[in-house]
């Protein structure tokens, strides 16, 4: 996870210039940390910062469906399988910890899509995180695409009671989000010339 993030640094181009095996958000989030402090350290840190949001938005849905004390057990075995503390294992600091901080945050909002007065703002907030997941980890991106999908399309065959004019705000709301993260990546690549090397 150090090298592509330090030859993106120095100004390489990622896949061009740089093999990464993930999806360029990672290198770019690793980057970002070694643009700050320059070394392991930050990239360590960035992925405990990682951590921290995922868990910060975990609780916050947990707390919408458990009783307190198995919202704490939840809490503590998070932070228990963590892997900081075997000293058998390395610590791992790469892509599905970026997923997984995307993926709580999507979960969050889908929930919001759900409870709030104006659910086309919480469809933005599950789009983009949705298609930061892709660009941390393909196939769990992919995987949550499918699950909004799902839900959404379980939710309307069951009767949720969403005025259409706001259903069809919330889906375009979330469309458009998602289409704008992958254009954005996209065309980087293009522009980069790195489209058929990634």
């Amino acid at each position: 996870m150090l090298k592509p993030a330090i030859d993106v640094l120095s100004g390489q181009t990622l896949f061009r210039d740089t093999f990464s095996q993930y999806a360029s958000l990672t290198t770019y989030l690793h980057v970002l940390a070694l643009g700050i402090y320059p070394g392991l350290l930050a990239i360590k840190l960035g992925t405990v910062l990682a951590y921290s949001v995922a868990v910060f938005f975990l609780v916050s849905v947990w707390q919408m469906f458990l009783p307190k004390c198995l919202l704490g057990l939840s809490f503590l075995l998070f932070l228990i399988f963590i892997p900081f503390y075997d000293s058998r294992w390395v610590f791992l600091a790469y892509s599905s910890v970026f997923a997984l901080m995307f993926q709580s945050i999507a979960i969050f909002g889908l929930l919001k899509c759900l409870q709030a007065d104006r659910p086309a703002l919480w469809g933005v907030v599950v789009g983009i995180s949705a298609a930061c997941v892709f660009w941390c980890r393909q196939p769990v991106g992919g995987a949550l695409f499918a699950a909004v999908v799902f839900v959404f399309v379980g939710l309307s065959w069951s009767g949720w009671q969403i005025p259409t004019a706001s259903k069809q705000r919330l889906w375009k709301s979330m469309a458009i989000a998602f289409v704008a993260i992958h254009l954005l990546f996209l065309s980087h690549l293009l522009i980069s010339g790195a489209c058929g090397a990634w």
